[in-house]
């Protein structure tokens, strides 16, 4: 049997601990149940339980009510419930911070489209300030990109039409447009008939597959507008400016939290920034603005040049002398020398890897900066494949056991010191020692402690423990600090041992017993291949201005020693292997001064390129400086090379022309 409350008609009563019944709703005492029970206390009394047979109460006399003499006021017109006893007053039992606290109940699908494309647009709007703020204060840029990055991200919002009447609407007939391409015409009518089973109790509006509107328009927005964007935003505005500042340096800035992007979404419920969602925004902050991933150099190049086409603003290139000193202050080699040949290179030139592309399979703009840098370098140095590399372990013995000639003693200083920069075989040992030791690892990744307190800020931030959880984790730091230094003194006594597994020097070894290995094979492989010779050597290209072939000779070079060659070369070999290179002997005899064309090979369905030695550790070293595949850097080294052949020849073809007429004029 149901009993339901005088007052209000609920049918939900709690007992009150004094025998009678109240409305959950209301608060009111029902008068048609009583417990009737007995009471620990009433057992014990000398007159029995108050509710027995033998007692009996009496109703208390109501008093009769005196009348007033001022008239009651009228209740308020738009009062039709009944008002809550104790104090209570009409709202929702849980927060407003959560979420709506029903789902979305009671609010048109207007108002909650509105709501979160205007927090998700103000969420955008406020990483990018807060991405310049950094960008100038820590990373030194210039503060004009503040500027410069809020007329674009205003112009690209626009462009976008994110913020226009209709966007919802479209939004949600393309989901359903899209869905019409991946379900055959059974799922179609069992997506629409379970549609319409599970309206009947949300009024959150949902397209023909049960999806939910409200998941239609965040998707839309960060397809349309991604989280990303924001970094492009102020990549791009730094181009604009004028800025040293590469994609790299925002790729790695992001990753060690020094440009604010992955944890930033934890200030945003901060009262100060966006404060928490309110009811028309069904998402929690986390939800809307925690990337998923970090972001390619690549991918923000590319995004950068995609934003400045839509909204048509024109590009200048990138500011090649700023990105070339900051890269040429890194190698051992002359700054303003080489600068100056760089930037004579670049005027000449005008290479078009240096504009932004909205192409995300073009070469990126500082690969095409490094190349003109590789090539100079090349020009100065005279490194066209002649073995310097080979002689440098002749000469580096030479040099250890005895000191320069008196020739170069009888020369002035700043001869001297000239000479010195400029010496092929230096560069060489140089380039090896910043190949092995430029590793531009994350301040995270030294050591155990670094990254997981790198990992609990910013990988899983916003994520809180248990005290079980707290109390697990303390215990297996303190075992693993007690175990620490037993690890350390046996590392310590294997690489004493040289049995570690690390990359030595030319001079301490081959390295690791895997690398030995691998060089036994790569040696066992070439003795094999010598039957088919013709048909696997590589060959090189030389355009040059009176296009007379040469030839390369396939002995061995005399001048290299026996025992350098059986260590360092083979460990170029195979560094060269694993990049995809084939070792390419020594030219003995240079008949033009053209430009060197390598060319490449289909083996085992891969392209494989063939490249001197002297070439070779140059592109590795350089390559790695910009973060870069060696492959990848020598593609564009090819293509500057040979636009700059066919301009040289253009020019030379426009001046024959233009000289006949002038000797017919003149006879």
């Amino acid at each position: 049997m149901t009993i339901y409350c005088d007052a209000c008609g609920g049918s939900e009563l709690d007992s009150g601990g004094d025998g009678f019944y109240y409305c959950r709703l209301c608060g009111s005492q029902s008068q048609d149940i009583v417990d009737t029970a007995p009471d620990d206390i009433d057992i014990l009394a000398a007159s029995g339980g108050i509710y027995s047979l033998s007692q009996r109460r009496h109703p208390p006399a109501v008093p009769s009510a005196v009348p007033s003499q001022t008239p009651a006021p009228l209740p308020p017109v738009n009062q039709g419930t009944v008002d809550t006893p104790y104090g209570f007053e009409d709202r929702p039992s849980v927060p407003l911070d959560f979420g709506d606290g029903g789902g979305g109940s009671g609010l048109e699908p207007e108002v909650i489209a509105d709501g979160i494309r205007t927090r998700y647009v103000r969420g955008l709007q406020l990483m990018i300030q807060l991405q310049c703020e950094a960008l100038v204060d820590r990373h030194g840029v210039n503060p004009s990109i503040c500027g410069i990055s809020g007329t674009v991200w205003l112009r690209f919002l626009a462009k976008t039409k994110v913020l226009s009447d209709d966007w919802s609407d479209e939004a949600f007939e393309s989901s359903e447009a899209v869905g019409l391409r991946y379900y055959s015409q059974e799922q179609k009518e069992q997506k629409v008939s379970k549609r319409w089973r599970s309206r009947k109790h949300k009024s959150i509006p949902r397209n023909l597959y049960g999806r939910r509107a409200a998941d239609i328009w965040l998707e839309s927005l960060k397809k349309t507008v991604p989280l990303s964007t924001s970094l492009a935003v102020c990549f791009l505005a730094c181009h604009v400016a004028r800025a040293p500042v590469l994609a790299t340096d925002f790729s790695k800035w992001v990753l060690e939290e020094k440009l604010p992007y992955l944890s930033l979404f934890i200030e945003f419920d901060k009262d100060r920034y966006l404060g928490r969602p309110s009811k028309a925004c069904l998402f929690s902050t986390s939800r809307m603005f925690r990337p998923k991933t970090g972001v390619g150099s690549w991918k923000l190049e590319a995004t950068a040049g995609s934003i400045a086409r839509r909204i048509g603003l024109h590009l200048p290139p990138v500011n090649f002398h700023g990105i070339a000193r900051r890269y040429l202050e890194r190698l051992p080699v002359p700054v303003e020398k080489v600068l100056t040949c760089a930037c004579g290179i670049y005027e000449w030139s005008m290479p078009p890897d240096l504009w932004l592309s909205a192409n995300e399979c073009r070469l990126p703009t500082w690969i095409g900066v490094m190349s003109v840098i590789i090539i100079a370098i090349r020009i100065l140095y005279k490194i066209h494949g002649q073995g310097i590399w080979e002689k440098s372990f002749a000469c580096s013995s030479g040099l250890k056991k005895s000191k320069p000639a008196s020739k170069v003693e009888e020369v002035d200083g700043n001869d001297k010191e000239c000479r010195l920069e400029f010496d092929t075989v230096e560069l060489f040992h140089n380039l090896e020692a910043l190949y092995e030791k430029t590793d531009d690892l994350p301040d995270f990744s030294k050591d155990l402690a670094s990254y997981l307190k790198y990992c609990k800020d910013v990988i899983f931030a916003g994520m809180t423990t248990s005290f079980e959880e707290e109390e697990l984790i303390r215990t297996l730091w303190t075992i693993y600090e007690k175990h620490e230094p037993e690890k350390e003194s046996i590392d310590g006594a294997l690489k004493s041992k040289g049995i570690d597994g690390s990359m030595k020097s030319p001079e301490d070894g081959c390295g690791s017993l895997d690398q030995v290995r691998r060089i036994n094979e790569l040696e066992n492989g070439r003795k094999s291949d010598n039957e088919t010779l013709d048909e696997d050597q590589p060959t090189l290209e030389m355009n040059r201005v009176d296009n007379n072939d040469f030839e390369v000779a396939q002995e061995k070079p005399s001048f290299m020693p026996e025992a350098e060659e059986s260590i360092a070369l083979k460990r170029l070999k195979l560094d060269m292997e694993q990049n995809m290179f084939q070792y390419l002997l020594p030219r003995q005899a240079m008949r033009s001064k053209g430009y060197l064309h390598y060319e490449r090979k289909v083996k085992n369905c891969e392209f494989t390129y063939v490249a001197h030695a002297d070439y070779y550790v140059l592109l590795r070293a350089c390559a790695k400086l910009a973060h870069v595949e060696p492959r990848i850097q020598h593609i564009s080294v090819s293509k500057l090379e040979r636009r700059l052949d066919w301009i040289e020849r253009r020019i030379r073809g426009s001046l024959v022309t233009l000289r006949e007429p002038l000797h017919q004029r003149g006879g």
